[in-house]
């Protein structure tokens, strides 16, 4: 990893097969969807056509270690302030110094980061931005988008949304952005998320946790924050039956006030907080069901996808382009956001299905056909070549 644009000049050339000098401009590399996929879809980019470099605009590195080093360049450029000209000045440099063809902007901060860059720079790379985002949160991020976001998303080159009803809504918004958008679905690699290859894993975790040998193991892998649905999903849980029990994997604000939530509710014996978890499979190896409880912002959930393709059925809060994925009783659920009531109808339907290898076997299947990594690259690949003239 390189702190900072020390990186030597790159000679330009009008040679056709010359490889694409390519930045990607990323808020962070924490443990979420839009960073998760970014990784992934620089590590799988042809490296004998894409030259890959990565812009970090935080200190959270926490996937640095996912990146391929051999063909992949970090570079951390941490802002010292909300809009941080010294760090646009060094993004700058970097453009010119190695001659950047395009720009592959990772949520809608980075847009912002990008076009100013593209202010003091000699050239003019292609701008292609990457929206994870759906429905916002609250009223600032609306403004954002309306009034900050918008004027710069109609002057990308292109733009790609993550599912088809994403791109539908962002469209009824703002109609000027349909002639330069597309849909590339998020994708993984199934062979890295099988259920067998981690259930002597999952098992200890089980057994870490004093499970009993009769349950049914509820998982949801998601940061604590108020859009994600905790409480609405600690509420549904809490009428479930004592041999019910829930894997909560993730941190932050609002963890505290969930867990006093199922101290309240009298479950908190069955309620594990697991922090931070680098790596969920072991996890979603022993759950029968997984649980999306979201009230926004969801649009194409990379946890969803790995999920479905350990065989883990998904209820989902029916919001983003869950629905593109998650089918009512095939793949697994769909529920209004916010309504605990009918989440914990859905579970209980999960829990009462005499056998859920149907659905389990279903939810692989589905990954396989639709939503894998390679379709993801490939189709990114058509997307940053057809920018420079390139087939």
């Amino acid at each position: 990893m390189i702190e900072g644009p020390q990186l030597s000049s790159v000679a330009s050339s009008s040679d056709e097969h010359r490889r694409i000098n390519c930045l990607f401009i990323v808020p962070s590399l924490k443990r979420a969807g839009a960073e998760s996929q970014l990784v992934d879809l620089v590590n799988r980019l042809d490296s004998e056509r894409f030259s890959k470099t990565i812009v970090v605009l935080e200190d959270n590195l926490d996937q640095i270690d996912k990146v391929e080093k051999d063909s992949v360049e970090v570079v951390c450029i941490p802002k010292r302030s909300r809009i941080d000209f010294g760090q646009v000045r060094k993004i700058a440099k970097l453009i010119d110094n190695l001659a950047i063809d395009i720009i592959h902007a990772t949520i809608q901060y980075s847009v912002l980061i990008a076009w100013l860059a593209m202010l003091r720079v000699r050239r003019r790379p292609k701008l292609v931005s990457a929206i994870h985002t759906t429905q916002n949160v609250g009223g600032k991020e609306e403004f954002f988008d309306r009034y900050v976001y918008r004027p710069l998303l109609r002057r990308c080159d292109h733009i790609i949304f993550v599912c088809t009803h994403q791109r539908a809504y962002w469209i009824s918004r703002y109609p000027e952005l349909s002639d330069n958008s597309s849909v590339i679905y998020n994708g993984i690699d199934p062979q890295l998320y099988r259920k067998e290859d981690f259930r002597q894993q999952g098992d200890r975790l089980l057994k870490s946790l004093n499970m009993p040998a009769e349950r049914f193991v509820i998982a949801s892998i998601a940061g604590f924050r108020r859009e994600k649905g905790h409480a609405i999903l600690i509420k549904a849980f809490s009428g479930l039956p004592v041999r019910a029990h829930l894997l909560l994997a993730g941190d932050g604000i609002m963890r505290k006030k969930m867990e006093e939530l199922a101290l309240e509710l009298g479950i908190r014996d069955r309620v594990h907080f697991l922090g931070s978890v680098p790596d969920v499979r072991p996890i979603l190896s022993v759950s029968d069901v997984m649980v999306l409880a979201s009230t926004a912002v969801e649009t194409f959930s990379m946890a969803m996808l790995e999920a479905m393709s350990m065989k883990v059925p998904v209820i989902a809060s029916n919001i983003g382009g869950l629905c593109e994925a998650v089918e009512e009783g095939v793949t697994g659920y769909l529920v209004p956001p916010g309504n605990s009531g009918i989440l914990l109808d859905a579970i209980r339907t999960c829990m009462g299905t005499s056998d859920l290898s149907v659905i389990q076997n279903r939810c692989r299947e589905v990954v396989l056909e639709r939503f894998t990594s390679d379709d993801m690259v490939s189709a990114t690949e058509v997307c940053l070549l057809s920018m420079v003239g390139r087939k």
